[in-house]
């Protein structure tokens, strides 16, 4: 039987406060992008999922008080704590850098997509680091909305409010899927314990 520690519980934790905190980015970006009666509707069930995610989010925390700590960290995790804060600094430089040189050649209007991209691709060194066939999915999916998000903005006289709106929903689409998946797995780890009762 699997023994469940704080660890364990801790890790899922992190990962759904993350995907609570971009999914409400995302759907602030898109409800400012563009205002729309059916942008509402959509940000209402965003709405529903960001408070089961929290909801669950403090179901975890309240149950990893009564876990045991884990005897120690392995050298694997943390070398894959070192992978994800570089990924991070670097994701985060990217998102500078994107942003100072869409200003200076005058293409801001570029900048939500430039982002979604920046996030898309991050996702496929997660994946290695952290060894999760998961992220690859998310990271292909985030990218290919960026890049037609570029596509529609230079190549098309469609809104690009609205362009940007949808980009956001996309990639808000994408972190609600990933902590709904966190969530299942929390749930997991929930039954483990109470089984091993």
């Amino acid at each position: 039987m699997q023994t469940v520690t704080k660890a364990d519980i801790e890790r899922l934790i992190n990962g759904m406060s993350f995907m609570i905190l971009n999914t409400l980015i995302w759907t602030t970006i898109a409800l400012v992008s563009y205002r729309n009666i059916y942008l509402y509707f959509v940000e209402c069930v965003f709405a529903i999922v960001i408070i089961v995610l929290l909801y669950n989010f403090f179901v975890f925390n309240n149950f990893k008080k009564d876990l045991p700590d884990k005897s120690s960290i392995s050298d694997d995790e943390k070398k894959r704590g070192k992978g994800f804060m570089l990924i991070f600094a670097i994701e985060g430089f990217a998102i500078l850098l994107a942003k100072n040189i869409l200003v200076n050649i005058q293409m801001d209007y570029l900048f939500i997509s430039s982002i979604a991209l920046i996030v898309g691709l991050h996702f496929f060194p997660l994946a290695k680091v952290f060894r999760r066939k998961f992220d690859y999915f998310m990271g292909a999916w985030t990218t290919l909305v960026a890049i037609l998000g570029i596509a529609f903005i230079l190549k098309t006289s469609a809104d690009r409010n609205l362009i940007n709106s949808v980009v956001a929903i996309c990639c808000a689409i994408s972190t609600s899927f990933y902590g709904i998946k966190m969530t299942l797995e929390g749930r997991q780890l929930l039954s483990l314990r109470k089984k091993a009762f």
